[in-house]
């Protein structure tokens, strides 16, 4: 009698267990989906990745696999996978093409421009077949395109310059002495104004876009690393980690129209024009800061999960969300309001994440044991719809709407993701056992191959 009492508690658990897990299944949450394809690509360590929709086409930066250190572009089509082009790298001679870590790439699918920077120069690029168009010995911290992808700025602290480019051939065509550091750059379509952050002095210049003359220059903007600009109001908003503080100006004028204390270390900005409104992450406070687009007045401050890290907004819904990667959860947030309608937990480590507005879908990369997962949410109840699982260290997701595709760039293991022992464990509980902890990963080397998985985002 002792011996069944002792067996009736595991009977039970393991009966709760099962139950759980059907439920989960049958409720579509949590369970495995396949991907649609894997491609194994032959570039190590790849550290840049752009995406043109309208070619359906996607550049990806690296090492050629197999130790010779070349630098490489690789061209794949969205839909199959297939590599288009291979352009070689700085290790050429000469050298067709400058990448470097740090600066994203920039694409202009009316002008049909990929632009990349590297720490001593700029390439262009075709962005359909991935051709080498020029070569500009010039580079920057920050770069934005103005005038109808006409014009491309380089605002490049190394030399106190802001240099003005003609986009489709490289020519220079003014530099611009803003002021001490120029660090980030901005530009408002609508007014043709570049907005300048000059770190070293705490001013904002705002140029014309078409010509680089500066029309103005503001002072006591305490922090700018992050500029976003909303076209709806006219305004430009400036914040950084260091300052408690985003500024708001006048995009018409320039001039500072107001500072809006927020939380401790304000870092990425995103702006919903629809509802007017700004939403700043804060990683330290663990909070999503929501301003009126209008005034820049603070109307609600909303705990999240621990350290946000990344935040995606879908426009038609009116929904954001944010990856925090410190407890492996998303929360769904709606714009107008700052509320919090739903948290989920999505995977160990999650750090990036992007939205398809077409299907309401939101595809949050993370980690498992051994192996990557894509989490997909329905960002209109922010429910978790399924996972799949990918390559080791996924570190990059886009969303190819034309083509109604997301794709998924795993930076080690190939295409096909590590065998996981805990497979007789249901995936949603997998995931949640912290105590089952990954296998160490070693770091990408010149010889190790990346993987990329392309999903279908109407599934």
């Amino acid at each position: 009698m002792k011996q069944v009492r002792r067996v009736l508690p595991i009977i039970a658990g393991l009966l709760v267990l099962v139950v759980v897990s059907l439920g989960l299944v049958i409720a579509g949450h949590g369970t495995d989906a396949p991907v649609e394809r894997a491609v194994t690509i032959h570039i190590a360590s790849p550290w840049q990745v752009t995406l043109n929709s309208r070619a359906g086409r996607i550049f990806i930066v690296g090492y050629t696999a197999g130790g010779t250190g070349a630098r490489v572009v690789s061209t794949l089509d969205t839909t199959t996978g297939h590599e288009v082009n291979a352009t070689p790298g700085q290790a050429s001679n000469p050298p067709q093409i400058y990448s470097s870590p740090g600066i994203q790439p920039l694409v202009d699918a009316e002008t049909n421009r990929l632009f990349l920077f590297g720490q001593s120069g700029t390439s262009i690029l075709d962005a359909t077949s991935g051709a080498t168009l020029a070569t500009i010995p010039r580079t920057g911290d920050s770069a934005a395109l103005a005038d109808q992808g006409a014009r491309l700025l380089l605002a490049d602290s190394a030399s106190d310059h802001v240099y003005l480019l003609d986009a489709r051939n490289g020519r220079l065509l003014r530099t611009v002495a803003a002021g001490h550091l120029p660090r980030s750059l901005a530009v408002d379509a609508r007014t043709a104004r570049a907005f300048v952050y000059n770190a070293g002095d705490a001013t904002v210049s705002m140029l014309d876009a078409g010509s680089g003359r500066i029309l103005r220059t503001t002072a006591h903007v305490w922090g700018g690393e992050e500029l976003a600009v909303d076209t709806a109001t006219g305004r430009v908003f400036a914040a950084a980690s260091n300052t408690r503080a985003v500024s708001v100006l006048d995009a018409s004028t320039g001039a500072l129209l107001r500072t809006t204390r927020v939380g401790r270390a304000p870092g990425l900005l995103c702006v919903d024009e629809r509802r007017g409104r700004v939403l700043v992450v804060d990683h330290f406070d663990n909070t999503v800061s929501v301003l009126d687009a209008a005034s820049g007045r603070l109307l609600r401050t909303t705990k999240v999960g621990k350290s946000p890290v990344a935040l995606a907004l879908d426009r038609q819904v009116g929904h954001a969300v944010v990856v925090n990667y410190g407890d492996g959860t998303a929360g769904t947030l709606d714009t107008a309001t700052g509320a919090l309608l739903q948290t989920v937990h999505v995977g160990i480590s999650p750090e990036a994440v992007a939205v398809d507005e077409r299907t309401s879908r939101t595809f949050v990369i993370a980690n498992g044991n051994g192996y990557g997962i894509v989490a997909v949410l329905d960002t209109r109840t922010g429910k978790l719809l399924w996972t799949t699982r990918v390559g080791e260290r996924p570190d990059t997701v886009m969303v190819d709407e034309a083509a109604g595709r997301a794709l998924v760039l795993s930076a080690y293991g190939g295409a096909e993701p590590a065998p996981d022992r805990w497979t007789w464990l249901p995936g949603w509980l997998r995931d949640r056992l912290l105590w089952i902890a990954p296998r160490p990963t070693p770091a990408p080397s010149s010889t190790s191959t990346a993987s990329l998985h392309i999903l279908d985002v109407t599934r």
